[in-house]
C-alpha cells in the first residue's frame, strides 16, 4: 500500500483526553468550546421526554460525516481499556468525494487517513502472535486495508473473476486496430444483452455508459493498453471468533462479494479457509458461533431472501423469504430480527418461520442490537425516518429517543470508559453520543407513552364459568370409555386424511392449485373479488418465486365461465415476460347478466402458450349479485 493514500491529522491534546474521560465515565456536565454540545440533563429543549434513560454526552453538528452503520465500530486499539470510534467516512458534505478512515477518541477527532475508495465496511480484529495487537481491516472495492497502529500495514486484494471471452476479444481486437470504436461499442453493448451487465468488467460498463463520444474515445485509448480483469468487489464484511469467545481473541473474517461469493479469511496470513456460493448478492451478514468448534453465518441478499451457512456448506441454504428487501439483520438468542423496506420489523425462527410482525410509523433505516449486561437483557434499537429511534425487548416496544434528524447510522457499545453508549449519525452529518442511565430501566411502553392517547391499561380477571352438570357427566363418560372414543377419534382423522391425499391428488393432476409446483416455473397467483354487483371486478397478483431467478416468457392467463351468467371484458390476459421476485397486478371487470339472481365460479388458468395443461388454477365463487335498481315510473 503506499503510503501517500495515508494522512493523520492530531487534533486532540491532553487536556481534552482528560476533559473527555470526565464527561464521558462519570456523566458530569460541562461546556465544551467550539461546534461541541454537551448536555447531561433530562429537560432536554429537543423534545424528549422527562424520564428519558438516555443522557446527551456530545453533539457535533459540523462533523459533516456520511456513513452506513457496517462503517462505524468500537474498539480498543492500545488494550487500555480506552476505547476508540472508527468510522469510515464516505465524503459526501464536501466538495471533493475524499473517503477518509476517522478515529474519534471521545468527543474529539484524534485521527484520519485518506482512503483510495469508498468503503463498504471497517472491522477490528486482534492478534495474538507474537503479541497482542489489534488491526483495523477496510473493505473497499476489491481489497482489504489493514492498519495497525492506524499506519497502513498490509493490502490484500481478493482473487480477479475470469473475464468473458467475447469481451477480452472485442478489447484486443481493438486494441491491435482491426476494428474501430463504433464496432467496439455495438459489440460490448450485444454482449451485455445477451449475459447481462453482472458478468461485465467495470471497464465496459464505464465505457457503455458514457454517452459523450469524445469521453468514450479518450476512454478506449487510456485503457487499450491495459489487462482487461474483472475485479471481484466486496458488498459486505463481518468478523467471526476462531477458538474462543472472548472480547480479544482472534477473529477469522467473513467477505460477501458482487459475484453471490462468500470467503472466510484467517487473518494471521490471509489465506483463505472456506468459501461458498450463495444464489444472491449479500448485503448484511450476522455471525454467531466459533469458526473451530460449530458456527452459523446468516446473509441477507439483495432478492429479498436470507440464506444460511454452517460448517461444510459450499452453498447458502434459503432460510428465509422476505416480503420486501432487508436494510437490517440481528439476531439475538433463537431469534433473527429482520426490518424491510415495506416498514415492517419481523422475527423468525431458526426454520424460518414467522413468529411475530409489527409496521413502524415509518420507514426503517437502520437497526442495532443493544446488549445491556447488567440487566441481562437484549434489544433492539430500530432507527426511522420520523427522527425516533425504538427499542424492543423481544416483542415489546420498551422505550422511544427522539432525535433533531433522521438517523442513518449507529453502533452501541463501549466507548472511552463507558460502557453503555450509543453513537449516531444523522442524515445532515450531525455526530451524536449518547449514554444510557445506569438506573434505567426498561419497561413495556403502552399506546398513551407512544402517542400520547388515553388508553384502558387496566387488567380485567378472566371470567371463569362454573362447572355444570353437563360438564361433570362428560368428563365421567370420557374416563369410563376412553377406548372407545379414542377408536373413534383415530378412525375419524385417517378418513381426514385420505379425503385430504385425494383431493391432493386430484389437484395435482388437474393443475387445480393456486401453486405451481414444477420447479423451473414456480408461480403464485392470487385473486379476490370487489363489488356488490350486477359489476364486480376480479383483482388478480401473479408473482414468480423461481429460486434461480429465472424470468418466464409467452404466458397465457385464460378464464372459463359461463356466458350465460357472467360477461368479462378480457378472456384471455397475454403474458409477455414475467421478472422474478416481482408482483405483477391485474383488474378485469365482470358484469353478472343473469336474470335468476344466481351465482357460480370462474376458474383461471395459468400456462403456456405452447402448451395445453395449465400451470396452475385458480377458482373463484363468485358472490350472489344484487338485484340491478330500476326506478319505478311515476
Amino acid at each position: 500500500m503506499d503510503d501517500n493514500i495515508s494522512r493523520q491529522q492530531s487534533v486532540g491534546n491532553e487536556s481534552n483526553e482528560s476533559t473527555l474521560k470526565k464527561r464521558i465515565g462519570s456523566h458530569r456536565s460541562e461546556t465544551s468550546g467550539g461546534n461541541h454540545k454537551s448536555i447531561l440533563k433530562t429537560s432536554d429543549t429537543s423534545g424528549e421526554q422527562k424520564a428519558d434513560k438516555w443522557l446527551l454526552a456530545n453533539q457535533d453538528d459540523q462533523a459533516h460525516i456520511s456513513t452506513i452503520s457496517a462503517n462505524m465500530t468500537l474498539a480498543d486499539l492500545h488494550h487500555d481499556g480506552d476505547y476508540r470510534l472508527l468510522i469510515g467516512d464516505l465524503g459526501l458534505f464536501g466538495t471533493k468525494a475524499l473517503a477518509k478512515l476517522k478515529v474519534y477518541h471521545g468527543t474529539f477527532l484524534q485521527s484520519e487517513n485518506l482512503l483510495v475508495d469508498l468503503p463498504c465496511g471497517v472491522v477490528v480484529v486482534h492478534n495474538d502472535k507474537p503479541e497482542l495487537t489489534a488491526s483495523v481491516i477496510v473493505a473497499s472495492s476489491s481489497y482489504l486495508y489493514v492498519y495497525r497502529n492506524m499506519k497502513p500495514f498490509y493490502k490484500f486484494s481478493l482473487p480477479p473473476l475470469e473475464t468473458n471471452s467475447v469481451e477480452l476479444d472485442a478489447w484486443t481486437r481493438y486494441k491491435e486496430g482491426k476494428i474501430n470504436l463504433a464496432t467496439l461499442e455495438e459489440m460490448l453493448y450485444n454482449l451485455s444483452l445477451e449475459i447481462g451487465l453482472r458478468q461485465l468488467t467495470s471497464r465496459t460498463l464505464m465505457f457503455l455508459n458514457t454517452h459523450s463520444p469524445d469521453i468514450k474515445n479518450s476512454l478506449a485509448e487510456h485503457y487499450k493498453h491495459q489487462v482487461l480483469r474483472k475485479l471481484n468487489v466486496i458488498t459486505c464484511m463481518a468478523s467471526l471468533k476462531k477458538t474462543v469467545s472472548e472480547t480479544n481473541a482472534p477473529s477469522c473474517l467473513i467477505v460477501g462479494t458482487e459475484s453471490q461469493q462468500v470467503y472466510i479469511l484467517e487473518i494471521e496470513a490471509f489465506t483463505m479457509v472456506s468459501t461458498a456460493t450463495l444464489a444472491s448478492v449479500p448485503v448484511f451478514i450476522q455471525a454467531s458461533g466459533l469458526f473451530d468448534v460449530e458456527y452459523r453465518i446468516l446473509f441477507a441478499c439483495r432478492d429479498a431472501h436470507i440464506y444460511l451457512i454452517k460448517r461444510g456448506y459450499d452453498s447458502g441454504r434459503l432460510c428465509i423469504q422476505l416480503n420486501s428487501q432487508p436494510v437490517g439483520l440481528a439476531r439475538i438468542g433463537t431469534n433473527i430480527y429482520v426490518a424491510a423496506m415495506d416498514q415492517t420489523l419481523s422475527i423468525y425462527t431458526n426454520k424460518g418461520n414467522r413468529t411475530w410482525n409489527m409496521k413502524q410509523a415509518a420507514n426503517i433505516t437502520t437497526m442495532e442490537e443493544i446488549v445491556l449486561e447488567r440487566q441481562a437483557l437484549n434489544l433492539v434499537a430500530v432507527a426511522l425516518t420520523n427522527k425516533t429511534i425504538m427499542f424492543y425487548n423481544d416483542r415489546k416496544c420498551v422505550d422511544m429517543l427522539h432525535v433533531d434528524d433522521v438517523v442513518v447510522a449507529m453502533k452501541y457499545g463501549r466507548f472511552g470508559r463507558e460502557d453503555n453508549t450509543l453513537v449516531m449519525v444523522t442524515q445532515n452529518g450531525s455526530l451524536i453520543v449518547k449514554i444510557l442511565k445506569r438506573t434505567a430501566q426498561f419497561q413495556m411502553m403502552n399506546d398513551q407513552d407512544k402517542y400520547g392517547t388515553t388508553v384502558n391499561s387496566s387488567t380485567t380477571k378472566l371470567v371463569i364459568p362454573k362447572k355444570t352438570k353437563l360438564f361433570v357427566d362428560q368428563t365421567m363418560r370420557e374416563r369410563e370409555q376412553f377406548l372407545s372414543i379414542h377408536k373413534t377419534f383415530e378412525q375419524e382423522l385417517i378418513r381426514l386424511k385420505l379425503s385430504a391425499f385425494k383431493t391432493y391428488a386430484k389437484a395435482f393432476k388437474s393443475s387445480l392449485n393456486p401453486i405451481s409446483l414444477k420447479h423451473f416455473d414456480s408461480i403464485k397467483l392470487s385473486a379476490k373479488v370487489i363489488g356488490l354487483g350486477p359489476v364486480f371486478q376480479i383483482q388478480l397478483e401473479l408473482q414468480n418465486n423461481n429460486a434461480d431467478n429465472n424470468f418466464l416468457t409467452d404466458l397465457l392467463m385464460v378464464f372459463d365461465y359461463d356466458s350465460s351468467i357472467y360477461r368479462l371484458d378480457l378472456n384471455v390476459i397475454h403474458i409477455s415476460c414475467l421478472l422474478p421476485n416481482l408482483t405483477y397486478r391485474y383488474c378485469n371487470p365482470v358484469t353478472c347478466i343473469s336474470q335468476l339472481n344466481v351465482s357460480d365460479s370462474i376458474k383461471i388458468y395459468i400456462s403456456h402458450i405452447k402448451e395445453e395443461i395449465p400451470l396452475l388454477t385458480v377458482i373463484i365463487n363468485m358472490p350472489h349479485s344484487e338485484q340491478k335498481f330500476e326506478q319505478q315510473p311515476q
